[in-house]
């Protein structure tokens, strides 16, 4: 399979954990599914899929018409540190669709803030990326 190109991964943001860090058990606060449709650096409608489930978290970008574009899935846990909420995704395997996916060397935190059935998550804060970071808001299925 080819490189995963960094800029689908979408769910990438601060990678931040130090000993301060504190484990919370509120990765019940994103429990679920959550949607999101945006325009992609061509134009294009993406529908983001997130879901989360125990510790584990499964991402489906696909096109207007249904298509996968990046599937991804692996393990989630939430950390606390000066009061900001990061979903931590880890043991990360993407690729094409859920039958094409890899291991990747992956880490991501995301800061998150969760508000009724609203998922305010943001990305591309980790490194330099080809797209610049943003405020993804994620509405609850």
């Amino acid at each position: 399979m080819h490189n995963i190109p960094s800029r689908f991964i979408v769910i990438a943001c601060l990678l931040l954990l130090s000993p301060l860090c504190t484990l919370a058990d509120d990765l019940g606060t994103l429990a679920g599914k959550w949607t999101m449709t945006r325009k992609n650096s061509e134009g294009q409608t993406v529908i983001h899929k997130l879901q989360f489930k125990e510790n584990k978290f499964t991402f489906r970008a696909m096109s207007e018409g249904g298509s996968t574009i990046l599937y991804a899935e692996g393990d989630a846990k939430v950390v606390t540190t000066a009061g900001v909420k990061l979903v931590s995704l880890t043991n990360i395997k993407a690729g094409a669709s859920d039958t094409e996916i890899e291991s990747t060397e992956e880490v991501y935190a995301a800061p998150f803030r969760v508000s009724g059935s609203t998922c305010y998550l943001a990305s591309g804060l980790d490194r330099e990326r080809e797209e610049a970071p943003r405020m993804d808001v994620y509405r609850k299925e």
